[in-house]
């Protein structure tokens, strides 16, 4: 990763998140809905050694991963889960750090 642009990371992540996280959702749920994809987030972050909390409010949901790879990694995930999340049909923003990135999603579908 540390050998790509900012700009190809953010190509590739989107490319991916468009095309793998549907297809990671079916082939591990069954399903590909909002809860099932934050589900396949914990569990994948727990595997890798990650801190993940999921704070549920009335009208969004906020997701905070630890992942303690790098500011290259932190844009990655950012472009990567605002895809499949937009392909769900939610409205996500997002906050990072080199090591830390942080999502809301709105329940409102848009």
């Amino acid at each position: 990763m540390k050998y790509l642009d900012n700009q190809t990371i953010i190509k590739l992540s989107e490319i991916m998140g468009k095309t793998i996280g549907k297809s990671m959702s079916l082939a591990m749920r069954g399903v590909y809905d909002l809860d099932s994809w934050l589900d396949i987030l914990n569990c994948r972050a727990k595997a890798a050694g990650f801190k993940f909390q999921k704070i549920n409010s009335d009208d969004k949901i906020k997701i905070i991963v630890n992942h303690n790879m790098g500011q290259k990694w932190s844009l990655w995930y950012k472009h990567f889960y605002t895809s499949v999340i937009h392909d769900l049909g939610y409205k996500v923003d997002f906050e990072t750090t080199n090591d830390v990135v942080v999502y809301t999603v709105f329940n409102n579908k848009t």
